[in-house]
């Protein structure tokens, strides 16, 4: 339990800094650029939909995922110094540090939700009040893509779809330093991201399209499992 505590202390160190900083970054970045969209004339989901604050989101989430692929990683002598005194088995390390970068990525998307909600108070405050009712809230994360699939609301089957393709990324981000640690590069890293952007940028509809979106996350977390369990190293020496 020690042990457990260290890793995830230092895997809390080595990158939630990093992760803070972008969060603040990009919600002070995404509120300028809604500010600047705001016009009394357009809907709330008009207004999301010209401010382009997807598009920061992305960038956001990429740069934390750097951020959290790095910890680990051969180049980083301190955590490798770290691994090899606690001594302990690479698996270990790699379930320790996917179960960190799964909490990581809920706080990143409970923080956007918060900042989009910071968003619409501020476009209440500011729009004519027939331009406000009390279900536009709801109609705003419905209309627009890319808020639905943030916050999908009473659609479970989108809901579940996010937690998997979270779990994903958080399996691809720990496997990197893994396979890094074995001399190799983990390309599965860079699709799965940009998998995720795709999946935030439109209406995922029932049918083989989100057949096919499930099917890719179930296919790229066994290749992220094939790649760290087809070779165990234990940093005990």
């Amino acid at each position: 339990m020690k042990k457990n505590r260290s890793f995830l202390e230092f895997f809390a160190r080595s990158s939630f800094p990093a992760v803070l900083g972008l969060l603040l970054v990009g919600a002070a970045v995404q509120f300028l650029l809604f500010k600047g969209a705001f016009t009394p004339e357009n809907m709330a989901y008009e207004v999301f939909a010209e401010s382009r604050i997807a598009f920061v989101f992305y960038v956001v989430f990429l740069l934390i995922t750097a951020a959290l692929s790095l910890p680990g990683c051969g180049f980083t002598s301190r955590v490798s110094y770290t691994i090899k005194r606690l001594g302990v088995n690479e698996t270990h390390v790699f379930l320790l540090q996917a179960l960190y970068n799964f909490m990581v990525y809920v706080i990143v998307m409970a923080a956007e939700v918060f900042t989009v909600l910071g968003l619409i108070a501020y476009y209440k405050a500011s729009a004519p009040p027939d331009f406000w009712g009390p279900q536009e809230v709801l109609l705003t994360f419905y209309r627009d893509p890319f808020l639905h699939g943030l916050l999908p609301l009473a659609d479970w089957t989108r809901g579940l779809i996010n937690l998997a393709v979270m779990l994903l990324l958080s399996l691809t981000a720990a496997a990197f330093p893994v396979t890094q640690r074995r001399g190799k590069r983990f390309p599965a890293i860079l699709p799965a991201v940009l998998w995720t952007v795709l999946f935030f940028s439109q209406q995922i509809e029932y049918g083989y399209r989100g057949t096919l979106l499930l099917s890719g996350v179930v296919i790229a977390a066994l290749v992220a499992l094939s790649q760290v369990f087809s070779k165990e190293v234990s940093y005990d020496g």
